[in-house]
């Protein structure tokens, strides 16, 4: 039997003699138990004889009933994949610090704190945090059978795509303007959860076409349990011979709240 271990592990365990196990309920908002049960049976498949068959079956549980005007799944999925990126910060937190550097051929110098919705802020901190506020979650009523999930935050025009127990994009949209974010690489902490290192940001216009595309290689210090994202070099390129050098860096991080 495979059970949730630490961050995004897994352990494997085995049944006793009855065919029982007993292991600790997992801490995550949704977690699948996957279970191999063997059959004595002989027979052929594909020309070759077998003497044993292994029954695969998974279930797969989401802990939290009270989830509100949220679909269940949904939330718990989203909810999951938020607790295995170690950027967010716990309920309550909240980081501040003076941001120095330049982007788009400017210079920056300006304090800034996270989630305040700030051009600047939503540069180092791209990631719209799904726990910002208790609007429903819900899933696509189109949604097909995929290797991962959509969901979405319809009053806060937010959709996630899910891979892997990990966030893999959102979209973002207000007053008829999009982005996008794409997360293209990830390090791991030392409790197994992931860090966004490299990502992807594409700013559409109201008509749908792209307005700027920006490319953002990120480090991340550790301040009382709270990895902030404090190094930020890449490029905005903002049409086919526009393109500028981002570097950005935050210092006098102050973390308030619970870590």
């Amino acid at each position: 039997m495979v059970v949730p271990a630490q961050g995004l592990e897994a352990e494997t365990v085995t049944t006793d003699e009855q065919g029982r196990v007993v292991i600790p309920m997992p801490g995550t908002p949704l977690f699948s138990i996957r279970a191999m049960v063997p059959e004595t049976a002989s027979g052929e498949h594909g020309g070759k004889p077998y003497e044993l068959v292994r029954h695969y079956t998974t279930l797969t549980v989401h802990a939290r009933p009270d989830v509100g005007p949220s679909d269940g799944l949904a939330w718990s999925v989203l909810h999951d994949a938020r607790d295995r990126c170690a950027e967010f910060p716990a309920a309550g937190s909240v980081w501040k610090a003076l941001v120095k550097g330049s982007h788009s051929g400017e210079q920056v110098e300006s304090s800034i704190a996270y989630g305040d919705g700030l051009d600047v802020t939503r540069l180092v901190a791209p990631l719209p945090d799904p726990a910002a506020s208790p609007a429903a979650v819900t899933m696509p009523p189109d949604r097909t059978a995929d290797m991962g999930s959509v969901v979405t935050i319809p009053d806060r025009g937010l959709t996630y795509t899910i891979r892997d127990r990990r966030i893999e994009s959102i979209e973002e949209r207000h007053d008829g303007r999009s982005r996008r974010i794409d997360v293209l690489e990830w390090n791991k902490t030392n409790d197994g959860r992931l860090l966004p290192v490299r990502v992807q940001i594409i700013r559409f216009a109201a008509d749908g076409g792209i307005e700027q595309v920006a490319v953002i290689d990120r480090g991340h210090d550790e301040l009382e349990g709270v990895h902030v994202p404090d190094t930020h070099t890449g490029r905005i390129t903002t049409g086919a011979a526009s393109t500028t050098p981002l570097s950005l860096r935050l210092g006098d991080i102050k973390v308030d709240g619970p870590s």
